[in-house]
């Protein structure tokens, strides 16, 4: 490609980028109520941070690249069940340079600064984890039940959910390793994907899971981890549960 076009079209990617992450700085408000939401539960919900028709693009985008390229992962324990697909850092980065820009910008990060009150929320150096495509589509898929390794998750919903798709959205907030166990049903909050949404939410404060899919429709999220420190290292053998298919 001549060296020409090529800064054009780099161009071009660029003003994209501000034109949407304005469009989604505004609705990512830092209102002391935000903020009070976020320090009393450990998530806060964005409505409409991106608009519906670029949704559906980027959608329409996120399914072809999983299709491509990701990974269908199967795993079971006598606790867990994990199954879904998946497309990682590198791939995003590499193939949706668009998707790669938002979520790198320092803009998020500072909105995330601002209702956590927590300085230095950084990149995370872990690139296949620090920004996913999830697609759940099939009826018994599942994502299990756990904490983050990192405290600040961000999910952007590309799709909407029924009540009888299934694919909520579980979480307790303010829960720990300890009580995990004995956590009752009546605390549980319950989030249907609604495209265009966020949810901010601190893994490490939040038990949480996508509960079972209950019939076929494309349930399209993307997750992203912002660490509070860069060099914080991730738990032994994380990464191969999460992304390694299995033979």
């Amino acid at each position: 490609m001549p060296e020409k076009e090529l800064q054009v079209l780099t161009h071009n990617r660029s003003v994209d980028l501000g034109i949407h992450m304005g469009m989604a700085l505004k609705a990512l408000t830092s209102s002391r109520a935000s903020k009070e939401r976020f320090r009393k539960n450990g998530y806060l919900v964005a409505d409409r941070v991106i608009t519906r028709d670029l949704c559906d693009s980027w959608k329409l985008t996120a399914l072809r690249i999983a299709q491509d390229t990701g990974r269908s992962i199967r795993k079971e324990t006598a606790s867990d069940i994990l199954r879904y697909r998946v497309v990682t850092g590198e791939t995003i980065k590499e193939c949706w340079p668009e998707l790669y820009d938002l979520f790198s910008a320092p803009e998020l990060r500072s909105w995330i600064s601002e209702v956590t009150g927590t300085a230095g929320i950084a990149l995370s150096q872990h690139l296949q984890s620090a920004i996913n495509i999830n697609v759940l589509n099939e009826p018994g898929e599942v994502y299990r039940w756990h904490f983050d390794a990192e405290p600040y998750t961000v999910l952007l919903y590309l799709s909407d959910s029924e009540p009888e798709d299934g694919g909520f959205l579980e979480l307790y907030p303010n829960a720990n390793l300890e009580t995990s166990e004995t956590l009752p049903a009546q605390g549980r909050i319950q989030f249907l994907p609604r495209r265009g949404s966020l949810v901010l939410m601190d893994g490490t404060r939040c038990y949480h899971r996508v509960s079972p899919i209950l019939r076929h429709y494309q349930r399209v999220s993307i997750p992203m981890v912002f660490p509070a420190q860069a060099s914080r290292a991730r738990p032994e053998n994380l990464d191969s549960y999460l992304y390694d298919q299995a033979a």
